[in-house]
């Protein structure tokens, strides 16, 4: 191990990030090799499938695995195919249409849990939506090929969802990246859909403006920890660049 510890403590001083956040990125992208083979068919989402599969040079740490499900799973199927994958569940976990495992590892002296979460809602409407793309970690120096994942405005949509419903700033972050390298084009179309498919509220552009407004720098700020140094934009100006964004897509 004292090889691999050297190479991820040079990692993080290059990345100006702590090394628990290197080792934890590295054993997230194995989880996500790993999870790749399960017979049941599973769709990444979230801030690791922005980060990983389409951000490039512009990632941030991601700490967890957030699945969608199309088929009837139950705990007992998915910590079944987890063992068959080696993979040791310390703990499971509820919320409302989710089930989620808390999956400890140990890496020297660091121990530590990597949290993936299915969501088992079965949102039918998104099931054809997914493709195939290489998720590649530029901090942890880790790639995984043939990763289900969204493409990219229906992650944009999502995204905007959580930004609405919580006070994450690494939402704020994932969405002013995500609106460099989308087609506005299509984020319109997206939303169109959603608001059809009656997933979202038709008002969701203008909630998320109303939150860019009013979110404290503080909170947002509390987001650096999870950036590599020399990605880290001054907060006023992601929440402009935001707003510019939004109005665009109205």
């Amino acid at each position: 191990m004292d090889n691999d510890e050297n190479y991820f403590r040079k990692l993080a001083t290059q990345k100006q990030l702590s090394y628990n956040f290197v080792i934890k990125e590295h054993k997230l992208l194995e989880m996500l090799s790993k999870l790749a083979s399960l017979p049941i068919k599973t769709v990444l989402k979230g801030g690791t499938a922005l980060n990983q599969v389409y951000f490039g040079d512009f990632q941030r740490f991601s700490e967890d695995l957030d699945f969608d499900v199309f088929e009837n799973i139950t705990v007992d199927l998915l910590k079944m195919e987890l063992k068959k994958l080696d993979i040791e569940v310390k703990k499971t976990f509820y919320r409302p249409g989710i089930i989620g495992f808390e999956i400890s590892y140990v890496a020297g002296d660091t121990k530590d849990i990597v949290k993936v979460e299915f969501n088992i809602e079965k949102k039918q409407f998104l099931k054809n939506k997914a493709i195939l793309k290489i998720a590649n970690s530029n901090i942890a120096n880790f790639v995984v090929a043939n990763v289900n994942v969204y493409p990219l405005e229906t992650l944009v949509v999502q995204k905007l969802l959580a930004l609405v419903n919580r006070n994450d700033g690494k939402d704020y972050y994932d969405l002013f990246f995500a609106f460099k390298i989308v087609d506005l084009k299509k984020i319109k179309e997206e939303l169109k859909f959603w608001a059809q498919k009656k997933v979202v509220d038709e008002q969701i552009v203008k909630k998320a403006l109303e939150k860019v407004k009013t979110i404290d720098n503080k909170i947002l700020k509390r987001t650096n920890v999870f950036i590599p140094a020399d990605k880290r934009i001054d907060w006023c100006l992601i929440k402009n660049e935001l707003e510019l964004s939004l109005n665009k897509i109205k």
